[in-house]
């Protein structure tokens, strides 16, 4: 980041010129239009299947799967672009 780098060399960022990059940043990601999912891949009567989920309904949809008799063996944060 900006400020890291003012610590090590001798350019020292103008009072907000980090926060200005950091706002950018933001802005950027938010243009990307990107979505948590969380992958979830499991086993269940010998099959292994996956499916993506929305991260607020991931840990609802990993409790359905343990209930139904699934080992739940991965789940993984992702960011999907759109």
């Amino acid at each position: 980041s900006c400020c890291e780098e003012a610590l090590s060399s001798s350019h020292f960022p103008a009072p907000g010129e980090c926060a200005v990059a950091k706002e950018s940043l933001k802005v950027l990601g938010m243009s990307l239009k990107e979505t948590r999912v969380v992958l979830i891949r499991w086993l269940i009567a010998g099959q292994r299947l996956e499916e993506t989920v929305p991260t607020k309904h991931a840990r609802h949809r990993r409790n359905e799967l343990v209930a139904q008799g699934a080992v739940v063996y991965w789940s993984e944060r992702l960011a999907e672009s759109h």
